[in-house]
């Protein structure tokens, strides 16, 4: 008899505490996330067309945007890579990058590759106008950020 006592007893209270408990992980999930925006260009290409392999022509947009400024949420923590992988994915996107010595490397976008206009061209990223003096998987994403990733023929007129 106590034994059912304790079980009626106890019932309540356990489930109580797995309202509690489903309570603060649906209250966790829905903790607003950092509001930023990404673009990525490649309108430089156009200045150096004589340049770019034939093979490519298709993929360059005539206005260079392969992805016109976009706001998104991101996740506390997120990088510049982070973002740049989930745009890429929910869009549809091409994206190729690998690890190297220096981190990570974006090699193409959108089917367009360091190389492919120029022997000095390739993917560089802007944090909110200004060129990163760190790597995209390293720079942490903060509130109205705006991300670009630009497709760089000439380093030194391109800027």
């Amino acid at each position: 008899m106590m034994k059912n006592n304790v079980c009626k007893r106890a019932l309540p209270v356990l489930l109580a505490v797995c309202m509690v408990l489903s309570l603060m992980v649906a209250c966790k999930k829905q903790q607003p996330g950092i509001q930023c925006s990404v673009e990525i260009d490649c309108g430089y290409i156009w200045d150096h067309e004589e340049d770019l392999l034939e093979s490519k022509v298709e993929f360059v947009p005539q206005d260079g945007m392969i992805l016109a400024e976009t706001e998104v949420t991101v996740e506390q923590g997120d990088t510049a890579f982070d973002l740049l992988e989930e745009i890429c994915d929910e869009q549809d996107i091409h994206l190729d990058a690998e690890d190297g010595s220096w981190g990570k490397y974006v090699k193409g976008i959108g089917q367009i590759y360091g190389g492919d206009c120029g022997e000095m061209s390739g993917w560089m990223f802007k944090v909110n106008g200004e060129y990163a003096d760190v790597g995209s998987e390293v720079y942490e994403l903060a509130e109205g950020d705006l991300i670009s990733w630009i497709f760089i023929c000439d380093y030194e007129i391109d800027q």
